[in-house]
């Protein structure tokens, strides 16, 4: 028995990683339209042009000195162009206030700039205000181009055109830490996604500082700001406690003193 229980306990150690290794924290289950609608009046969702533009899913965690890192799998590589029309990555949305009720652009009280544009800069972290551009905003001249132009709400079934792009908001004069990776195609990830994008910053930049209390963020992203594919979701952080300097302090103090003793404990059997 003992003999099974060794070749067991492997295999259910990969079998568990395998799982963590494919699961996302937030999966991309939401879709957009072309702004076509049927009989009924009701734009028809899909996924607009493509997997080049794909996301995956994205994954989140906290460090012990509350740190937000994110995780963001997608086929879109950052940058697109051809026949005179260019895209880049779309910014990064969050609602720190009530993520799990949020229901449009005017809820998301902080945006990443995820590319250089209009005096936004990558990795730059904004208070919003006012309205943010949308991808009917950038591409509803451009004829001959599908782009998402709806998605839905999650707790209303009313519909706008994705936001894209930080329009209006004020720098808080912190920065995001942001790191591009290609992949390889075997990648064990849903989907077998071709770039990781990897964001971390300070829960405090977001203004989430009190440990006692959990909150719900709400995120928001389309892949590119042509908004082809989009995902949004949430997810709930509770921001660690920050030790007070007199604790360090006597923290610090303790252990000089366990060191002094034991050199005297030392000195003494010499």
């Amino acid at each position: 028995m003992k003999n099974v229980n060794k070749l067991l306990f492997p295999f259910l150690v990969v079998f568990f990683l395998c799982m963590n290794a494919n699961a996302y924290t937030i999966n991309d289950t939401t879709q957009v339209g072309q702004g076509q609608t049927n009989s009924n009046n009701y734009f028809g969702m899909k996924e607009v042009v493509g997997d080049g533009f794909n996301i995956y899913g994205i994954d989140t965690g906290i460090s012990e000195d509350n740190i937000l890192t994110l995780k963001i799998y997608s086929d879109f590589s950052g940058t697109w162009s051809s026949g005179g029309l260019s895209l880049a990555s779309a910014d990064l949305f969050f609602d720190v206030d009530d993520g799990a009720t949020s229901t449009g652009e005017s809820d998301y009280n902080y945006g990443i700039a995820l590319s250089n544009h209009n005096g936004f800069s990558t990795g730059d972290i904004y208070i919003l205000s006012g309205t943010q551009t949308t991808s009917c905003n950038l591409l509803e001249t451009k004829t001959g181009w599908y782009y998402g132009e709806y998605w839905t709400y999650t707790n209303s079934g009313t519909y706008t055109n994705p936001i894209v792009q930080i329009s209006s908001g004020a720098d808080t004069g912190n920065d995001a830490m942001i790191v591009k990776m290609h992949l390889d195609s075997d990648t064990a990830r849903d989907g077998n996604p071709d770039y990781l994008y990897s964001l971390s910053l300070d829960l405090a930049f977001l203004g989430l500082t009190d440990p006692t209390k959990s909150k719900t963020i709400g995120l928001f992203l389309a892949s590119a700001t042509c908004a082809n594919d989009i995902i949004q979701g949430t997810f709930k952080v509770t921001p660690n406690p920050v030790p007070e300097p007199a604790t360090m302090l006597l923290f610090g103090v303790g252990l000089v003193g366990l060191a002094g003793l034991g050199r005297k404990k030392f000195l003494k059997r010499g």
